[in-house]
């Protein structure tokens, strides 16, 4: 019988990175919530800034849980399924589920081992945020061709 190794990213990592984004948001003077989330979606470390809008850090929670659970970035889901209007609509409707800039899956290699998901700033401020922190870490937001 073969068994299967599921990979996820590593929990001290993970809180050096929602730390680092935090970092990163301090620096632009910008309010966040940072999540990484292991590939099943779960929670495995969570950050934010003083002052950050309260919706922030659920969104945040949603992003990294659908950009882990699809292993595409939130916004590239919406262009995905957007083509179709009764697919969008469908996973609009569906709990978790978010389009909003600033959930990106984390790849070590071809394996997504988790997601970043950044919110409470400007899209392209989280999107700036979330791309930085996984490149600084030595991950990839998309999966090698």
């Amino acid at each position: 019988m073969k068994s299967i190794v599921r990979s996820e990213i590593d929990s001290s990592v993970a809180h050096e990175m929602v730390g680092s984004a935090v970092q990163l948001a301090t620096e632009k003077s910008v309010h966040v919530c940072a999540v990484v989330c292991d590939p099943g979606g779960h929670l495995v470390a969570l950050a934010r800034t003083n002052n950050v809008m309260v919706p922030a850090i659920q969104y945040a929670i949603d992003k990294a849980w659908t950009a882990a659970n699809f292993s595409i970035s939130t916004v590239g889901l919406y262009e995905r399924v957007s083509v179709k209007p009764a697919v969008a609509m469908g996973f609009s409707n569906r709990d978790r589920v978010l389009f909003f800039p600033g959930g990106y899956p984390i790849f070590e290699g071809s394996n997504c081992i988790g997601g970043l998901g950044v919110s409470g700033a400007a899209d392209q401020d989280d999107i700036d945020i979330v791309l930085a922190t996984i490149e600084k870490f030595g991950f990839t937001p998309e999966r090698p061709a």
